[in-house]
């Protein structure tokens, strides 16, 4: 057997119970094969659902350790790993979500994994210099409309139907102070990094459009005009977001 095609039986073998051990594996051995092989194929299983559980540590605590754990097996062996790197291992994650029927009453989960993930890739994206806060006084009035920014690699911008931001705070805030979901519907969130830490911070509706289109290259006016179509938007608001969060690196 050439050894690619061993690699192939083995990596199946041990996430599906249901198949058999590799022939390749030497059957005259002086152990119990089928223990040990078990045993591997148990600890593999648990190590890519701890290194789920760390990478999506809300959803963890919002359905509980138990379901997680049966949740992510299905995951699991449906999805492993493409790369040895497990650092960001888990991006189908929140997709798995919008198909797996037992939290379908749980409508908001696929956002809340997306707002983790989000937060993980940040973590490990590029560095960049930032510009200096008072970056846009070097521009006329007149010339602010036609200014393109280039922004820091090193952040997300989303748009949730649901107060994913809001969710995310309640579970992991450690002032005590009890956030009020009743009545909230749908949050724009910015996710970025300030040295070695991942931060995230609430936008106005519209905001996550009026940024994602600053970094597709839009102008300051254009991105404006297209954002200024939804309803709460503020402009004051997202370019305050943006200076405080040191996003841009580059303004011209």
């Amino acid at each position: 057997m050439l050894l690619d095609d061993l690699q192939q039986d083995f990596s199946v073998a041990l996430l599906d119970p249901g198949k058999p051990i590799p022939e390749a594996i030497d059957p005259s051995a002086q152990y119990d094969i089928e223990k040990r092989f078990s045993v591997y194929r148990n600890n593999v299983l648990s190590s890519l659902i701890d290194a789920l559980r760390v990478a999506f540590a809300t959803i963890d605590k919002l359905v509980g350790e138990e379901f997680f754990d049966a949740m992510a097996a299905v995951f699991v062996r449906a999805n492993p790993p493409q790369s040895p790197i497990l650092a960001l291992y888990g991006e189908a994650f929140p997709d798995f979500l919008t198909t797996f029927p037992p939290v379908e009453e749980l409508p908001y989960l696929p956002d809340v994994a997306r707002l983790e993930l989000a937060r993980r890739q940040v973590y490990h994206e590029a560095d960049g210099i930032s510009l200096a806060g008072d970056f846009l006084t070097q521009f006329s009035v007149e010339e602010l409309p036609s200014v393109r920014f280039d922004l820091h690699p090193a952040h997300r911008t989303l748009s949730f139907a649901y107060p994913v931001y809001s969710i995310w705070q309640t579970n992991w805030n450690t002032t005590g102070e009890t956030i009020d979901l009743s009545g909230l519907t749908g949050e724009d969130c910015l996710v970025y990094r300030e040295g070695s830490s991942v931060l995230q911070r609430k936008l106005c509706p519209g905001g996550a459009r009026f940024i994602m289109d600053l970094a597709r290259g839009d102008t300051l006016g254009e991105s404006a005009e297209k954002a200024g179509s939804i309803d709460g938007f503020d402009l004051a608001d997202c370019l305050a977001s943006i200076i405080e969060s040191r996003l841009v690196v580059a303004a011209n």
